[in-house]
């Protein structure tokens, strides 16, 4: 779910020290904050423009619709297009992925 989280959504950051969930988007200076409140519910805070939590929820419900995949392929097409995915059907969970950094051609002279 992360993976897809990171991909679907860009620009977020999660705090992996922090002791509770702390997902920020510098960018915009919107954060949320999620801790367990003891009774299989979170305790969820949240400040600036951006629904980080809206966008992880939407993005954990079609992963579950997806069949909490755990493998995603990973798809090269002969245009040059690259896209990931995992499950199938009308659930599947997708995405295409950026084009890759070229440092011939983008690096400042």
């Amino acid at each position: 779910m992360w993976l897809a989280l990171n991909h679907r959504h860009p620009g977020l950051v999660r705090r992996f020290s922090a002791e509770d969930l702390v997902i920020s988007a510098p960018d915009c200076g919107s954060w949320v904050t999620a801790r367990p409140d003891g009774t299989d519910g979170w305790v969820v805070t949240a400040g600036g423009p951006r629904d980080i939590w809206g966008e992880i929820q939407d993005t954990a419900a079609r992963w579950r619709a997806a069949g909490e995949p755990d493998t995603y392929r990973l798809e090269f097409r002969p245009s040059g297009k690259q896209q990931a995915s995992a499950g199938s059907g009308s659930d599947t969970l997708s995405w295409q992925l950026t084009a890759p950094y070229d440092i011939d051609k983008e690096a400042p002279r």
